[in-house]
């Protein structure tokens, strides 16, 4: 993370000085504690998970929601989701002063230097809408006082990252200012039931950066988690966007096969229990995921996105598409 911003050049307009306000956090980057500020944007189940994660690590951290009733509740740990263990981390981290939930985003975004962005994205006709993920983006921008890393958390359409950059800077230009920023794509691979557990001890570790300089900064930010033992990837934003698409769309082509098996099953007489645990044996399938329907609710929704932006590039993932059919075609069936 961040030295506390106290120390940095802050008001500067020309490209030089901006340079030297990077030179000199990064700099302080050997100084990192965990007194530093986060701010973590949108408080669904991601969000929380961060939010949750990053102060139980003991990072000072303020997560963010628009509605002030949400943000009262929050405050008294009462949560939105069921995620087993997230309810008890909130309430010790709140009880510790170490986080705290509010609706004012410009404040919070002034006081830190990191912030993640856990804003959930609702999906029309295979269509991941952005609009939320942009105006919390265009608010970041006109509210930047110094260096700040923006990382995302979310999955999202490949190339966002992208446009989340232009959207700040064009924030900027509004108010005559150009502060430097690194925006990061470092999508989560959070399950349903055992969200706290990967955050913690993650399967994958991906960061999608522009620049040495921001993944240096997130393996900094994550090194009080036992991450070294995870296989880390540092690659630029798109593969780290393409890589979360391509993982759910993936799943979601197994769910959907084996889904298929389970209706022929119904008809040939065979348990279809024994035969995913016989299938799953075999190091080449493996036995996750092998359970008829959609498995995690986002399988669908980021088959669809993907399968969307194929098309739109004129590589149609016919794969993908069929999977999709096959899984339109089973809801119809329960």
């Amino acid at each position: 993370m961040l030295y506390p911003v106290k120390i940095l050049v802050l008001g500067v307009r020309r490209n030089n000085q901006h340079t030297l306000a990077v030179v000199i956090a990064i700099r302080k980057l050997r100084r990192i504690t965990v007194r530093n500020k986060i701010a973590v944007i949108g408080s669904g189940t991601v969000g929380l998970v961060v939010a949750g994660c990053l102060a139980a690590a003991g990072y000072k951290t303020t997560c963010i929601d628009p509605s002030p009733d949400k943000v009262a509740r929050l405050n008294r740990a009462q949560m939105p989701t069921n995620e087993p263990g997230l309810a008890d981390l909130i309430a010790n981290a709140l009880s510790k002063g170490l986080l705290r939930f509010e609706a004012n985003l410009p404040a919070a975004v002034s006081q830190c230097d990191v912030i993640f962005l856990g804003v959930d994205l609702p999906d029309r006709d295979g269509n991941l809408m952005v609009d939320d993920l942009c105006a919390a983006a265009s608010s970041i921008g006109r509210a930047m006082n110094n260096y700040k890393i923006i990382i995302n958390k979310g999955t999202v359409p490949v190339g966002t990252a992208r446009a989340l950059e232009q959207v700040i800077r064009e924030s900027q230009q509004a108010r005559n200012t150009a502060y430097p920023f690194d925006v990061i794509a470092n999508p989560d691979f959070l399950r349903e039931g055992s969200a706290l557990q990967d955050f913690r001890r993650p399967r994958q570790v991906i960061f999608g950066v522009t620049n040495a300089r921001a993944a240096k900064i997130m393996r900094l930010l994550y090194r009080y988690y036992e991450w070294p033992q995870a296989p880390l990837i540092v690659t630029n934003p798109e593969t780290a966007e393409m890589i979360k698409l391509a993982s759910n769309a993936f799943m979601d082509i197994k769910n959907a096969f084996i889904s298929e098996i389970s209706s022929l099953c119904e008809i040939m007489g065979a348990d279809i229990a024994q035969l995913t645990r016989g299938i799953g044996m075999d190091d080449c399938v493996g036995p996750h995921s092998l359970k008829p329907g959609h498995g995690e609710s986002c399988f669908p929704r980021d088959a669809r996105t993907l399968a969307r932006q194929a098309r739109e590039a004129g590589r149609p993932l016919k794969l993908v598409e069929a999977a999709i059919a096959v899984q339109g075609k089973q809801s119809n069936l329960a």
